[in-house]
């Protein structure tokens, strides 16, 4: 409703990569929106009839939400350089994905490919960080396949892709959450 130009926050709501959680995005959007950020909420491509996995297709949706937000900035009013990124479970995994993977030569060929897809940084709210042992194995399941390769895990495994490089991140969890483990 003003020429203000603001910080830009992108709104990656959780669902296993099933379904993208109503309550996880519009709500949390307009508490940001009310904070002084611009405000956006993706939805991604998800995985609900279990056809075929996703692969690096939410990735390139985030990536290119992520350019589309950079390459309109004067007319969305938003700062190139505070373009952040805040994800919910398994978007959290994908907003996490984003962050070590913004480089990745898949996300070469998408329109915008000229502008920065990278995060300046990240809220990681309770997420799915780990394809271990510990892993929410049903969100790999969905993206990757139930045959998922091992090279494919480790890529998708977060904590093992950080790099001085990364974006700085926020994370938060709570202990008594019975869906993906604290550790």
């Amino acid at each position: 409703k003003d020429e203000e130009v603001r910080p830009a926050m992108l709104v990656v709501p959780g669902g296993g990569y099933a379904f993208v959680s109503p309550t996880e995005g519009e709500i949390v959007a307009r508490r940001f929106y009310e904070a002084g950020y611009q405000a956006f909420v993706l939805t991604y491509t998800i995985n609900m009839y279990q056809l075929a996995p996703l692969k690096k297709q939410p990735l390139r949706d985030i990536s290119r939400a992520v350019r589309y937000i950079r390459n309109f900035a004067e007319c969305l009013r938003i700062k190139c350089d505070q373009v952040v990124c805040c994800g919910f479970s398994a978007g959290a995994h994908l907003t996490g994905s984003l962050a070590v993977h913004y480089q990745d030569q898949e996300l070469t060929k998408e329109p915008y490919a000229e502008i920065s897809n990278r995060p300046d940084a990240v809220i990681l709210c309770y997420p799915v960080i780990t394809s271990g042992e510990k892993a929410h194995r049903g969100s790999f399941d969905l993206l990757l396949g139930k045959d998922a390769s091992e090279e494919e895990l480790t890529w998708a495994s977060l904590e093992k892709q950080v790099t001085a490089d990364t974006p700085p991140a926020f994370l938060w969890q709570t202990f008594t959450d019975a869906t993906v483990p604290v550790e």
